[in-house]
C-alpha cells in the first residue's frame, strides 16, 4: 500500500499498513501447528479498532491558537528601543506582530519588578505553538537591553537551563539568531561539545557569540546556554569561576515538566548553588518555568516554581496560555449535500502541490482554479470566492472556512478542547457523517490535512 505520495501522512492509511506487518510478525513469531488456532488468532490480532486487536486505534487532540493580546510589539512602551533595533536588524520577530496576552503579561512582569528586591518567579503554562519561548526570550532580552552590566560585577547576567543537550542546541541557534551582529549582549552554549579553544572552532565568528570555553572563561558573557549537569560541572571546575558573579539577574528553566520528582529536588539545590556562588538571593533574580505540559491546579504549580526557585509563593506569577475559538464566517450550504468523497477528491487534487514553502504562500494560478472548480460541492456557489486569488492556501481558507462539515468539525474541537479531552477519530467521524465507516474515517482524515493546509497568512 502507497501512503507516501499523499498530502500528508493518512493516518488511517498507515494504521492498515502497520496492523498488517504486526500480523505478520505475530504469525511467524507464533508457530501454531493447528491451522484453526492460527486462524482464529489471526482473525483477533487483525481486529479492528473495537474488537482490541493488536493495533489501538486513533485519537484526535483538538489544538486551537493562543489568545492575542491586540497589541504589536512596538507598541509596547516597556520595551527597550535597542532591543526593537535589534529585533528589525534580524527580522527573527515583524515588530508589527501581535504578541499573546501570556507573552504581554510575563513582559510587563519583568519590566514592573525590574531593580526591585522582589523580582518575580513567572511560570508560562501553554501549549505546543503558543509561543512560550518568546514569552521568556522577550523578558530576558528586554531586562538586559536596558540594563547595563554594574561597574564591578562578575560574570553571567542569564542562565538558561536545559534537560537535554539537543535542547541547547536547539535554543543557542535561535538565540543567536535574534543577537547576530550585534556585540552589546553575548552569548554561549557550554556543554560537552563546547570547543576549549579556536583551534577546534570552525563555525564562523559573530560579535554576539562566543564559541569556545577560553573565552567565556576569560570574557563571560550576559547568557550562558547550559544542561544541569554541565552547570554543577562548571560549579567544580576552578577555571569556570569567573561565570559565576553579582552580575546575575535571570534563571530560566524551559521545558520544566521534565524536572519532577527528585530531579526536582536536586534542581532546586542546583540553583541554591548557583545564587550562593554568585552571593545573589532569590528575590533579587528573575525566574521562569516554561512547559507545555504541566499538570496540576493552579496553586500547585505555584508550590511547585516556589520550591524549585527558593522563592516566597506571594512572588510566584502564573501565567497561563489561554486558546482562542477562531471565527469563521458563516457557513454556506450546498445545493446537494458534500460527500465523504468529495473530501478524498479534493486531497488527490492538490497532492504533491506545495502551498508554503520558505518564502511563504505559494503562487499557482491552475491550483487555484481547481480549486474553485470543486467549490460547488462544499459551498455551492464559486463566486463566493475571491476570484483574483492566486494563492491556494488562502483561496482553500476561504471555502473550508464555509464548509457545513468543518463548522461541525470546529464545534466538536472546541467541545473537546474546554473538556481537556481528546476523541476517538471514529467518534469524529460519526459526529460530522452520521456515519463511522472507513470511507468516512478517511474524509475526515482528508479534513484534517486540508485544513493544516489552508491558510490566511504565514
Amino acid at each position: 500500500m502507497e501512503i507516501q505520495d499523499t498530502l500528508h501522512l493518512d493516518a488511517v492509511a498507515a494504521q492498515h499498513l502497520l496492523r498488517e506487518r504486526l500480523v505478520g510478525l505475530a504469525r511467524s513469531e507464533s508457530f501454531l501447528r493447528s491451522a484453526q488456532v492460527a486462524g482464529a488468532c489471526e482473525r483477533l490480532w487483525r481486529a479492528d479498532d473495537e474488537a482490541a486487536g493488536l493495533l489501538s486505534e486513533i485519537w484526535v487532540e483538538p489544538h486551537f491558537p493562543a489568545k492575542t493580546a491586540g497589541v504589536p510589539l512596538s507598541s509596547l512602551p516597556q520595551m527597550a528601543p535597542a532591543l526593537l533595533e535589534q529585533l528589525v536588524r534580524t527580522d527573527v520577530l515583524p515588530l508589527n506582530r501581535e504578541l499573546y496576552e501570556h507573552q504581554t503579561r510575563a513582559i510587563d512582569i519583568e519590566y514592573t519588578t525590574r531593580n526591585t528586591d522582589s523580582r518575580p518567579a513567572i511560570i508560562v503554562s501553554a501549549g505546543t505553538g503558543a509561543g512560550k519561548t518568546e514569552a521568556f526570550l522577550l523578558p530576558l532580552l528586554n531586562d538586559l537591553f536596558s540594563t547595563p552590566r554594574d561597574f564591578g560585577k562578575t560574570g553571567v547576567r542569564a542562565i538558561l537551563l536545559y534537560p537535554l543537550n539537543a535542547l541547547v542546541n536547539d535554543q543557542i541557534e535561535r538565540l543567536h539568531g535574534w543577537l547576530r551582529g550585534q556585540g552589546k549582549i553575548t552569548v554561549i552554549h557550554y556543554t560537552s561539545e563546547t570547543p576549549q579553544d579556536h583551534d577546534d572552532a570552525k563555525n564562523p565568528s559573530d560579535p554576539s557569540r562566543l564559541r569556545t570555553r577560553l573565552e567565556a572563561q576569560r570574557n563571560p558573557p550576559d547568557i550562558l546556554i547550559t544542561n544541569y549537569s554541565m552547570l554543577e560541572y562548571l560549579l567544580c571546575r576552578p577555571q569556570d569561576s569567573p561565570l559565576f558573579g553579582q552580575a546575575l539577574r535571570t534563571i530560566v528553566l524551559d521545558e520544566a515538566h521534565l524536572y519532577n520528582g527528585s530531579l526536582a529536588a536536586e534542581i532546586a539545590l542546583l540553583l541554591r548553588r548557583v545564587m550562593l556562588r554568585c552571593r545573589v538571593s532569590s528575590n533579587h533574580l528573575l525566574q521562569i518555568a516554561t512547559s507545555a505540559t504541566l499538570g496540576g491546579s493552579a496553586e500547585e504549580l505555584k508550590e511547585f516554581a516556589a520550591g524549585i526557585f527558593s522563592k516566597p509563593l506571594s512572588l510566584v506569577h502564573l501565567v497561563p496560555g489561554e486558546s482562542a475559538r477562531r471565527r469563521l464566517p458563516q457557513a454556506t450550504i450546498p445545493n446537494s449535500p458534500c460527500d465523504p468523497e468529495d473530501f478524498l477528491k479534493l486531497t488527490d487534487a492538490m497532492k504533491l502541490r506545495p502551498l508554503v514553502d520558505e518564502s511563504g504562500l505559494c503562487t499557482d494560478q491552475s491550483l487555484c482554479d481547481t480549486i474553485r472548480s470543486l467549490s460547488p460541492k462544499f459551498i455551492g456557489s464559486p463566486e463566493i470566492l475571491d476570484p483574483n486569488e492566486q494563492k491556494p492556501a488562502r483561496l482553500l481558507y476561504s471555502m473550508l472556512a464555509r464548509t457545513p462539515q468543518y463548522h461541525a468539525l470546529e464545534t466538536l474541537f472546541w467541545a473537546h478542547h474546554e473538556k481537556r479531552t481528546v476523541l476517538k477519530l471514529r467518534d469524529a467521524s460519526r459526529d460530522i457523517w452520521q456515519a463511522a465507516s472507513g470511507m468516512t474515517m478517511r474524509a475526515t482524515v482528508a479534513m484534517l490535512q486540508l485544513g493544516s493546509q489552508a491558510r490566511l497568512n504565514l
